[in-house]
């Protein structure tokens, strides 16, 4: 009977013991990820503040809003002439109830409802989706700043991954579109410009395409030369990747309608590259596929690739226009199917 009396005792000191998340000291404050009813203001959180976790942002007017770090969603509602900065986001970016904003987002989901206006320079992991929302532009992100492409990686988001141009709209209209793509001449910076006070003055941050992060995408919008090919960066040359685009940049002058980075199986390389020698490189991890358009861009691509001392062997490349078109559907319907499975 005292055995029993005695095990009763240690299971309720047990249980006093107990510590719940809701009664830890550490636990985050909600009003540190949250920012409201800021009229005609300079705010936001610098990199190392916000560290993955939720945000809110909401009933803000007439305001510049910046949010240089990683987090896990972010939810924008009732906000009105205002200019928001979100680095990446892991999960979705929700915008609701808002009119006449200007936005540069990084996230995996993108979506809005009820809303007016709003211009939206995106990196989009998945197909951004609009509903009951009209006005709606969209242009591809590119920003910099030291921590950034740190911050893509925690979010594990890729930058090679961004349909920013693919919008689905939910309610769309009989005749036009709800949404547009913005023009070419206009920039990141006119849009939500650098944050000009003493709080943010020491973050080195710059919208230049050259030193961007997100390669610029042109997506969606109509060829402006006749060439294109298909480039394939394997596991083991992927850092090569954006010093062969910067140096492309100096030979010719290209787009990049489209980026993946993706995983693929030996039987997958074989049907897309037709080449059992890129079938191993394949295996070893993630590729970045990037659809090139640009004069003789296959041309150009063999000097730089050359310069750089990498071998055809070790990077795929269209090998002529015949075989461009073909390269490229090859590899973007296999994208198309792995994302819809």
């Amino acid at each position: 009977m005292m055995g029993c009396l005695k095990s009763k005792e240690e299971h309720v000191q047990v249980e006093e013991q107990q510590t719940f998340s809701w009664d830890r000291e550490d636990r985050p404050d909600p009003k540190d990820y949250t920012i409201a009813d800021q009229n005609d203001a300079t705010c936001g959180r610098k990199p190392c503040t916000v560290n993955g976790q939720q945000f809110i942002i909401d009933r803000c007017t007439n305001s510049y809003i910046y949010i240089f770090d990683h987090s896990a969603m972010v939810t924008i509602d009732n906000c009105e002439n205002c200019k928001i900065f979100l680095g990446p986001v892991k999960g979705s970016v929700f915008i609701r109830n808002s009119k006449n904003c200007q936005l540069v987002v990084a996230c995996q989901q993108f979506r809005s409802r009820n809303c007016r206006k709003i211009d939206t320079y995106l990196c989009c992991a998945t197909q951004p989706i609009i509903e009951s929302s009209a006005g709606m532009r969209f242009g591809c992100f590119q920003c910099y700043y030291p921590e950034l492409e740190g911050q893509f990686q925690k979010a594990s988001l890729s930058v090679y991954n961004n349909s920013w141009s693919v919008i689905h709209d939910f309610t769309p209209l009989q005749e036009g579109n709800n949404w547009s793509m913005l023009s070419d001449s206009t920039s990141v910076e006119e849009a939500v410009p650098k944050p000009s006070t003493e709080e943010f003055a020491d973050i080195d941050i710059c919208y230049d395409m050259e030193k961007s992060v997100v390669p610029l995408t042109r997506g969606k919008r109509s060829k402006r030369h006749d060439d294109s090919c298909l480039v394939t960066f394997f596991q083991n040359n992927k850092p090569s990747c954006k010093v062969y685009l910067n140096k492309l940049i100096v030979s010719t002058q290209y787009d990049i309608v489209q980026s993946k980075e993706i995983s693929m199986t030996v039987e997958d390389a074989v049907r897309i590259f037709k080449d059992d020698k890129y079938c191993e490189l394949a295996d070893k991890g993630p590729l970045v596929g990037l659809e090139l358009n640009g004069k003789d861009i296959i041309h150009h691509s063999e000097e730089v690739l050359k310069e750089m001392g990498i071998s055809l062997n070790s990077v795929f490349l269209s090998k002529d226009q015949k075989h461009a078109k073909s390269d490229i559907d090859s590899f973007y319907n296999f994208v198309d199917m792995t994302m819809s499975t």
